[in-house]
């Protein structure tokens, strides 16, 4: 069959398993590029199950694709293959870590910049140069802190509290006989 014909209103086997629809029939989309564009989308490459309950997040709550995607890789959401269930972990140390690692890295920077403005090196020709890369390690320090830690577990405090409010809502749908 040559590649450049169109066709309208019919169903055409362009390769093997592939089915492309045209003109008023229905379009399916086969999960193999639904999990693609999914995984392009977020950078997460999971189970059908957990992309359902992710794209239920992004579509129903709110949430973005890359916060999800970064809450995915570094642990505070996942999905149990045992339970067949999402999960959602809050750590409770590593608020507490994160600042600690922020407190240390603070003291070093203003005990290098005390050193090195105000001490006796600061007639040293390196002094500023120094300066500026000890402000770049802080700051990526920093940055690394909040996108390791703090972003992702922010994103499952949210999503708790979304998983929360659907279960309570349902729960009160039951009650009132709303199903």
């Amino acid at each position: 069959m040559p590649r450049n014909v169109k066709f309208s209103g019919h169903i055409s086997q362009a390769s093997a398993g592939d089915f492309y629809y045209f003109g008023d029939s229905p379009h399916t989309v086969h999960e193999w590029a639904v999990q693609r564009d999914f995984q392009k989308a977020t950078g997460i490459t999971c189970r059908r199950d957990a992309r359902e309950w992710l794209t239920d997040l992004m579509q129903v709550h709110g949430f973005t694709g890359r916060e999800l995607g970064n809450a995915w890789r570094f642990g505070s959401i996942g999905w149990d293959k045992r339970t067949n269930e999402p999960r959602v972990k809050i750590s409770r140390a590593e608020p507490y870590f994160a600042w600690f690692c922020i407190a240390i890295v603070t003291l070093y920077f203003a005990a290098v910049a005390s050193v090195l403005v105000i001490g006796p090196a600061s007639e040293h020709k390196f002094a500023v140069p120094i300066l500026n890369a000890t402000g770049l390690m802080y700051l990526g320090v920093i940055v690394l802190l909040r996108k390791a830690l703090m972003e992702p577990r922010a994103v499952a405090l949210r999503i708790k509290g979304a998983v929360a409010v659907t279960a309570n809502d349902s729960l009160q749908d039951v009650e009132k006989g709303n199903l």
